[in-house]
């Protein structure tokens, strides 16, 4: 869980760089559509390993409970599994989504329109 935790933190880290409207590798577009498809691989792995070990717990829980009638003491799924099996999940989508948005802006070869930059910044008005 904490390595999927560190998946997850370093991939916030990278998309957050790949987004449109941050100024973070503003001069190449395609190096801010890799960085943004970076991150949503991350995140896809970051959700995979959580999702794995919280579905791995899960089946141990009710595994352990059905099997051992003798034990006094039995664990129940609780409230932070469910919490750490819908984040995982969340985590998987947010990660898809934000390749399958990325792949789309690798692949398309028009230029993406700028608003122009006015040489005389006194002179032009709304």
């Amino acid at each position: 869980m904490i390595v999927s935790i560190v998946f997850s933190s370093i991939a916030a880290l990278v998309a957050i760089s790949g987004l449109r409207y941050t100024r973070c590798l503003e001069e190449n577009e395609k190096l801010k559509d890799r960085a943004a498809f970076l991150g949503g691989i991350l995140s896809v792995c970051g959700g995979l390993l959580g999702l794995g070990i919280a579905s791995w717990y899960i089946y141990r829980i009710v595994d352990d409970f059905f099997q051992n009638d003798t034990k006094t003491e039995k664990y129940v799924v609780g409230r932070s599994l469910i919490g750490a099996f819908v984040a995982s999940v969340l985590c998987l989508f947010g990660g898809i989504l934000l390749c399958a948005c990325s792949v789309t802006h690798l692949q398309s070869k028009k230029n993406l329109s700028k608003h122009p930059v006015s040489r005389n910044p006194e002179k032009d008005y709304v």
